[in-house]
């Protein structure tokens, strides 16, 4: 005899199909049939649950462009568009043109490109919004089915997203958490249930993954967490599957304009950087001070983690482990470690009743304080204050010619202000730059390095951030290195015998080489002015090496010209102030 599944919040119960048509009693059911769909009050907390993690998406997410990187994956985007190819060697700088290069995030760059090019930056930034809430969302309705407690999904879920902050961010990492949140809910999913379905669809979504984040390979490895798990645990049903689908992922996300390649890239990555020869702030262990409210959540989670470990499964705590891992080692895995931690808190069954609250009110917490008082991003739409839009408009209006050179972190602005008429010395792309990193990390060393740096690379003129750390100036003694002076970074690399200061601003110094081919630009130079550097300035004026009223009457021609500079302010402010007694 057919049966029947009727479902009612989220339980069946199975009834004879005669007892439906004939109203007959059947020994295995009541006489009376209820049907009792779920009410609104029943859906109030799934409905509060969602819509609290999308008004969290909105408040986290809604912020100028901040990425430094963000603009170089915009000018590849143009760039594919524009050209209909995708990148294989470097096309922006001069220093790298033509080394091979693997674009493994070209479908990222080009949605971005489409997305930009038709909404502008607002329409990126809602784009942001939207994968933040979607991602956060799913982890939440996932959670809250496996704790049976929609507050507590929605205190683990709200703290996640808190931690995760400086990481929420219009990069395509964005786009991997989402998609290895999928990856672990179909796994998991099968695992318990053992129904396939999803297991066929999850090819799909590496195909996709590998065309827009080589972070697939975290993916990989989840899975095969899974398969060792699985055989830990003596199941030899689902490994099998589990097996195959994770061979059908590996071929899928072959299928890209750099085959298997892609795998190998954060490998290369990785190891580029425990070289030494870069520096760069993503790829350093988190502190208190760059993500303050992850070390909270870590906590929180290892915790929460911690309790009953006999009921936990051996994937979960391996995940948790390698996620936890993968944070602690280098800031820019934080998101990944944060968007995990509530499935693998939540895969193991319900939370304890009395720790319910608990964790609605550390999540609503964690979330209000870090969206008021640690968010570490601008309010608003457009583009970030600190991008050297002046600069750049500067070279355009002025004409600016020759070889340039910029700091490391203005590159990837320069790249879509400037391309294609001028190209830019170095970017964030630091794979691209491996010769040239580890001459700069020699030339850092030695100063007289960097002057041959310069000339070998015949600069014309530099676009440089500051850097408010005074420089010690080294001599070479038979005795050993022996400093002699400590100035500002930009007077010991760029010293005023050779170049000018042309411009400045909040953003960064222009400086063109004397008697170089931007040699007109002198005539206007800010020759008083020194910019960067805790009291460098107030101690050349209060020595007598620069004249007060030159170096007044400079700062003062700045802010006529841009009356908004904080920096011109405090130099002016520093240098007539009254000497203290």
């Amino acid at each position: 005899m057919y049966r029947l599944s009727l479902w009612s919040r989220g339980r069946s119960a199975r009834v004879p199909v005669s007892a439906l048509e004939t109203g007959a009693r059947s020994p295995a059911t009541p006489c009376r049939l209820n049907i009792n769909w779920p009410s609104l009050s029943d859906r109030h907390p799934r409905l509060i649950l969602y819509a609290s993690i999308v008004a969290a998406a909105i408040a986290l997410g809604f912020c100028r462009v901040a990425d430094l990187d963000f603009w170089w994956h915009l000018a590849t985007g143009k760039y594919i568009a524009s050209t209909g190819s995708i990148p294989r060697e470097d096309v922006f700088s001069y220093t790298a043109s033509g080394r091979p290069y693997v674009d493994h995030e070209w479908l990222f760059q080009l949605g971005q490109y489409a997305v930009f090019s038709t909404f502008g930056a607002a329409g990126v930034t809602f784009l942001k919004i939207a994968i933040i809430a979607l991602t956060f969302c799913v982890i939440a309705a996932y959670s809250a089915r496996r704790l049976e407690n929609s507050w507590t999904a929605a205190g683990l879920t709200l703290f996640a997203m808190a931690g995760a902050t400086p990481r929420l961010v219009e990069r395509p990492e964005l786009y991997s958490v989402l998609f290895l949140v999928l990856t672990f809910i179909v796994i998991d999913s099968f695992t318990r249930d053992g129904n396939r379905r999803w297991l066929h669809v999850l090819p799909l979504v590496y195909f996709v993954w590998a065309n827009v984040h080589a972070a697939l390979i975290v993916g990989v490895i989840a899975q095969l967490i899974f398969i060792v798990g699985a055989a830990v645990e003596k199941r030899r049903d689902v490994i099998v599957p589990l097996a195959a689908a994770c061979a059908a992922c590996v071929v899928a996300a072959a299928i890209n304009p750099f085959g298997f390649h892609v795998f190998a890239v954060p490998f290369e990555l990785t190891s580029l950087i425990e070289s030494g020869i870069v520096e760069n702030r993503e790829w350093r262990p988190p502190t208190l001070r760059s993500a303050t409210t992850f070390w909270f959540f870590l906590a929180a989670a290892v915790l929460l983690m911690a309790v009953d470990v006999r009921r936990k499964r051996a994937a979960t705590i391996l995940l948790f482990a390698l996620f936890a891992y993968l944070s602690l080692r280098y800031v820019r895995n934080i998101g990944l470690f944060c968007a995990m931690a509530p499935l693998l808190i939540a895969a193991n069954g319900p939370a304890r009743a009395r720790w319910h609250k608990a964790i609605a009110a550390a999540g609503a917490i964690a979330f209000l304080l870090t969206a008021t008082l640690v968010y570490p991003f601008e309010r608003g739409l457009g583009e970030a204050s600190y991008f050297p839009d002046r600069l750049a408009a500067f070279v355009k209006r002025n004409d600016v010619r020759g070889n340039m050179y910029n700091s490391w972190g203005l590159g990837g602005y320069l790249i879509w202000q400037l391309y294609p008429e001028r190209r830019v010395f170095m970017d964030g792309r630091n794979e691209v730059y491996e010769p040239l990193l580890a001459r700069l990390r020699e030339a850092e060393v030695d100063i007289a390095q960097w002057g041959k740096l310069l000339d070998a690379y015949r600069v014309e003129y530099a676009i440089v951030s500051y850097v408010d750390e005074l420089t010690d100036i080294v001599q070479m003694t038979p005795e050993g290195p022996r400093v002699i002076a400590r100035v500002a970074h930009s007077a010991a690399h760029f010293p005023r015998t050779a170049w000018a200061l042309v411009d400045w601003d909040d953003d960064g110094m222009l400086f063109v080489r004397r008697g170089g081919v931007n040699a007109r630009l002198a005539a206007a130079e800010y020759s008083a002015v020194y910019p960067e550097g805790p009291g460098y300035m107030e101690s050349l004026v209060a020595s007598g090496k620069i004249p007060r009223e030159a170096a007044i009457a400079q700062i003062r021609r700045k802010l006529r010209d841009d009356a908004g500079s904080e920096r011109a302010r405090r130099l002016l402010a520093s240098i007539t102030a009254p000497p203290a007694r």
